[in-house]
């Protein structure tokens, strides 16, 4: 349906601003609102002269690059966010490893000390106990020197004995 000197609801309308994004953009715009508002509440033809017609596609076509240029911003300003908060974890991330590496170096020298202080432990323990088996035998060999002392004392007292009866039973 045309009347003439305006433009209806038509195919090219639907083609042109209900496109995606588009119908929004021209929504937005003030100068549009009351039309839109009309056509949405409505949905009946919405007559405009061709100059208002220019006139909105004009104001969609800079609100549209105003809106993109915005989105642009907010995606580099985000970029930018982005980018710094990687860079911060990224910086936690290796101070984190640092200290674990430290954490383990130093738990690494504890282990270290306490093995040689245990084997010091125990090589002065097996010195001990050789030490100790070095008295027990020569105490023993004191025991056994003294008992072949006896033993040659009882030896030569049972000669000596032996020899007086002799000498008696000579005497005799």
């Amino acid at each position: 349906m045309k009347v003439e000197g305006t433009w209806t609801h038509s195919e090219r309308f639907r083609k042109d601003l209900l496109s995606p994004g588009c119908f929004l953009a021209w929504y937005m715009t003030s100068n549009s609102q009351t039309i839109a508002a009309q056509f949405l509440t409505w949905g009946s033809v919405v007559p405009y002269s061709m100059l208002e017609y220019a006139e909105i596609e004009r104001s969609v076509y800079v609100y549209a690059s105003s809106f993109l240029t915005f989105i642009r911003q907010r995606v580099q300003s985000r970029t930018k966010e982005e980018e710094k908060k990687q860079e911060e974890e990224e910086k936690q991330e290796e101070e984190e490893e640092e200290e674990e590496e430290e954490e383990e170096e130093e738990e690494e020298e504890e282990k270290q000390e306490e093995e040689e202080k245990e084997q010091e432990e125990e090589e002065e323990q097996e010195e001990e106990e050789e030490q100790e088996e070095e008295v027990e035998e020569e105490e023993e060999q004191e025991e056994d020197k003294k008992q072949e002392e006896e033993e040659e004392q009882e030896e030569e007292e049972e000669e000596q004995e032996q020899e007086e009866e002799e000498e008696e039973e000579e005497e005799h």
